[in-house]
């Protein structure tokens, strides 16, 4: 977040740029892609706005780092651990091991860790840092889990156009003997109305891999970061605009059709849409497949299958889902939905060509028996789109219920039975 006295240059930069603008449109031709600023905000529970996040998983150890100035601990055996940060003017020991020491300390002897030291301003030192108390600690006696929370911990570094602020949650636990973790998620994010070719849409940027720097993509999604876009309503409030699902970082992001590359300045601030003209080829989902999502360092799409193909920049991907949706008599919709799994080839897309798939129709319901028994059996029915894949069906949102009838020849045996999910 940046300090007061950038946010007091906010109006007089903006004035700047519509006039640069107004003398770009003049005589230049059209203006090119502006940065568009977005607001700090933070919570003890993020998660409910904008997800779970993985963070990092710090590893502790029990020998105090060299150089580290400490306070007076009141157990003989804290422990310490290393948070990886990459922004942020740090100096001393944290300037030398890129990030912040942390330490756990313990408020009464042989009880749990419930104190938390941070270096907070990024000095390299504990020595001037106040103890942060626990905001729920305990003990799970039938997973044998010591654990304690640290919630919304604010902290501020010295960054290039000023005071950077994040806010920080942490979680120690123990399971049993076991290794002493920590894990650290950002309780913060930015959010604001952008506009990208006349439409508003609300966007959010989450610190995935919760080390100060937003923007990043990597090939693991798992510590990409992320942002939440879609269209912004006035007519409703601001927990009804936030959604939880967010997206990893890609190269572009879709809107209305269009590609665009979305460049986000490392301290979350502000992003920027250009649009984007990549090189795409044509995926073919299969028979009758209404809607497609893919995901790849290109970006993550959804897709409207129902021309029978869909054009995405080059790359490899990965099916996140499709769906096939059809209408009864009574207008009742009817969905078939396909997922993709860890064990998925990738879907290479090569400019100018066509790839295609296989998925969605014909569905066929798939009927497994296995003794259960003496004179029983126990029955699976799955459902199977055209390439052998697992589906799921919903009717008007729901899953209907399935009966399975069973006869023999001479129909002396004649049962139906109601099939559960699960």
């Amino acid at each position: 977040m940046a300090d007061k006295s950038r946010r007091a240059n906010v109006g007089a930069v903006l004035a700047v740029l519509a006039v640069l603008m107004f003398f770009s449109d003049a005589f230049c031709g059209p203006a090119r892609a502006q940065e568009q600023w977005l607001g700090y905000r933070s919570a003890r529970s993020a998660w409910e706005h904008i997800g779970s996040t993985t963070g990092q998983k710090l590893c502790t150890q029990d020998k105090a780092p060299d150089g580290v100035a400490m306070p007076a601990f009141n157990d003989k055996e804290p422990l310490f651990a290393l948070w990886k940060v990459d922004i942020g003017k740090l100096t001393g020991p944290a300037a030398r091991d890129g990030g912040l020491w942390l330490a756990l300390d313990r408020s009464g002897k042989g009880g749990l860790y419930d104190l938390l030291y941070i270096d907070t301003n990024g000095n390299g030192s504990l020595a001037d840092e106040k103890p942060i108390r626990d905001e729920h600690a305990g003990f799970e006696w039938q997973e044998m889990v010591f654990f304690a929370n640290f919630d919304a911990v604010r902290l501020a570094l010295p960054g290039d156009d000023g005071t950077i602020t994040y806010h920080a949650g942490f979680h120690y636990q123990r399971e049993g003997t076991g290794p002493h973790k920590i894990y650290v998620s950002a309780n913060c994010w930015y959010e604001g109305v952008v506009t990208i070719a006349g439409r508003r849409m609300l966007c959010s940027l989450i610190d995935g891999n919760a080390n100060w720097r937003f923007g990043e993509r990597s090939a693991d999604s798992n510590q990409s970061d992320g942002y939440i876009l879609r269209p912004f309503d006035p007519g409703r409030g601001p927990q009804e605009l936030i959604d939880v699902a967010w997206t990893p970082v890609g190269q572009y992001v879709l809107v209305d059709g269009k590609y665009y590359t979305m460049d986000i300045a490392p301290d979350g601030a502000t992003v920027t849409f250009t649009q984007a003209s990549p090189a795409v080829g044509r995926i073919i989902p299969g028979q009758g497949v209404s809607s497609l999502k893919i995901a790849g360092p290109a970006g993550t799409f959804e897709l409207d299958g129902n021309s029978g193909f869909v054009e995405v920049p080059q790359g490899q991907y990965r099916l996140v889902g499709y769906e096939v949706v059809r209408k009864d008599a009574n207008g009742v919709a009817w969905c078939a939905h396909g997922a993709g799994g860890d064990g998925d080839k990738a879907i290479v897309v090569r400019a100018g060509s066509e790839t295609k798939l296989g998925f969605g129709e014909p569905f066929t319901w798939l009927l497994e028996a296995s003794p259960d028994g003496p004179g029983q059996h126990s029955l699976h029915l799955s459902l199977r789109d055209a390439n052998a894949r697992g589906a799921r069906m919903t009717r008007d949102g729901d899953m209907p219920p399935i009966n399975l009838r069973i006869t023999n020849a001479d129909k002396t045996y004649d049962c139906t039975f109601t099939m559960e999910y699960g």
